[in-house]
């Protein structure tokens, strides 16, 4: 029997042909090169869970170039972070205020002395979000943490001190495998696209630049639980280590390469 199709079934059919058709060009191009993954599939929002509280999200705010230039949460108390760079586009400012709010609690200025070196200088409890920079009280210590990198730009020994010449300074060393995941004892990975590497500011300011997603361990819920169809996952379940800052028991995410007739999940 001949099938016959409405015009409404005729667009719907082709117009599900060019999503699913556009979904599989970009996912070929991401594994083909995977570290532009960030200029396809910027995080756009996270809704996550916590017991005894009602969903909360936190929206992703970009800036002309495309870098992050605030991640927003809708509830209070939750960390409003706001992101600078400089001149050659380079994180060069992270200031945590509440959601909305603009006394500074935490402000965190990186510099690059050299191609293999970043020094983080957090200053806490000063400024406002709009100062250039932080005021400076002399009263007030500043910690500090001087970072070497490796040959793929990851940090991998870390100098720690503050600006009180009584406070002895630490320092310790992190190693990667050889699928690019940091070594952690107990630690296992998926395969699939860490969350993290859709952008160098998450990666930097969270200091997480392992290649694929932590799993959890056995006996806990299994996480990463879903993913989209270019591999990066959209839902995580707790209790784990937190992401984005965020403690949570479920935390689903959606990105701008998300198909808007809904995803395949894999």
């Amino acid at each position: 029997m001949k099938k016959y199709y409405s015009p409404v079934g005729m667009a719907f059919l082709l117009v599900t042909s060019f999503l699913f058709s556009a979904c599989s060009k970009l996912r070929d191009y991401i594994i083909q090169h995977p570290d532009d993954i960030g200029k396809h599939c910027k995080i756009e929002t996270l809704a996550f869970t916590s017991t005894g509280m009602a969903t909360a999200h936190a929206r992703f705010i970009y800036n002309g170039s495309g870098e992050p230039q605030e991640l927003l949460p809708d509830f209070m108390y939750g960390p409003d972070l706001h992101f600078r760079y400089d001149k050659k586009g380079r994180l060069s400012d992270v200031l945590q205020t509440d959601p909305g709010g603009t006394f500074v609690y935490l402000w965190s200025i990186y510099t690059y002395p050299s191609a293999r070196v970043i020094i983080d200088s957090i200053y806490e409890y000063q400024g406002n979000v709009n100062d250039p920079h932080p005021p400076g009280q002399p009263d007030l210590t500043v910690r500090i943490v001087k970072m070497q990198l490796d040959d793929f730009g990851r940090p991998v020994k870390f100098l720690a001190y503050t600006s009180d010449p009584r406070d002895p300074p630490n320092s310790f060393d992190e190693t990667y495998d050889r699928n690019g995941n940091l070594v952690i004892a107990g630690a296992v990975y998926d395969n699939k696209i860490n969350i993290y590497q859709t952008s160098k500011t998450w990666q930097l300011y969270f200091l997480e630049y392992s290649r694929n997603n932590r799993m959890s361990p056995p006996g806990l819920p299994a996480t990463p639980a879903a993913y989209n169809t270019n591999g990066l996952p959209t839902r995580f379940l707790g209790p784990s280590w937190s992401i984005f800052g965020f403690a949570f028991n479920t935390m689903d995410v959606t990105y701008a390469c998300d198909v808007s007739m809904g995803g395949t999940s894999y």
